[in-house]
């Protein structure tokens, strides 16, 4: 079995939008086979198809278009790596530098009104700076500004916005310690 895995990974090495999807982002730290099956999932299985950065099979992303990111080889490696998540970026989300998250994580950039279930709230993007790690199942919610240097406990559900230098987690997130 690992013989048959090997030739394949061999074959898609010379197949030029593999090769493009793979050196275009320097992502050397995520292993060529996870590339592979992400770039069948996203380009052949249309998942996340119009998405222009490889995304992880199992994870969401919902308005890429209006997602701003930075394209660090850790950023990106972090949606090549981290499953089970979802961005929805309909009103907007901007991602700094060496932005680092773990799986399940959730970042949510508008929700739909109180009183009109179908007319969605006047909301300011989803602004993630310089530098933050969340861990695993991580839950952002509209409207929040993470300053730089911000590392997100896991579990944490953050609902407002922190300043930089922060340790932050909990249910709703608090500040833990400053940095």
């Amino acid at each position: 079995m690992r013989k048959v895995l090997k030739y394949i990974l061999r074959f898609f090495r010379f197949i030029p939008p593999v090769n493009k999807f793979f050196f275009q982002w320097k992502l050397s730290r995520v292993p060529f086979a996870i590339l592979v099956v992400n770039f069948i999932f996203q380009r052949l299985f249309r998942i996340n198809s119009k998405v222009s950065f490889p995304v992880h099979y199992t994870s969401r992303i919902i308005g890429f278009n209006k997602i701003k990111l930075h394209q660090d080889s850790n950023t990106v490696g972090s949606f090549c790596l981290s499953n089970n998540c979802y961005i929805q970026a309909l009103k907007g989300i901007e991602l700094g530098e060496n932005f680092l998250f773990a799986p399940g994580t959730t970042i949510i950039s508008v929700n739909h009104g109180v009183n009109n279930e179908f007319k969605d709230d006047k909301t300011k993007p989803v602004v993630i700076g310089n530098n933050v790690w969340f861990g695993a199942n991580v839950t952002v919610l509209p409207q929040v500004n993470l300053g730089d240097n911000v590392v997100v406990g896991a579990g944490s559900v953050v609902t407002k916005s922190f300043p930089s230098n922060s340790v932050i987690a909990g249910n709703p997130a608090k500040l833990i310690k400053s940095l």
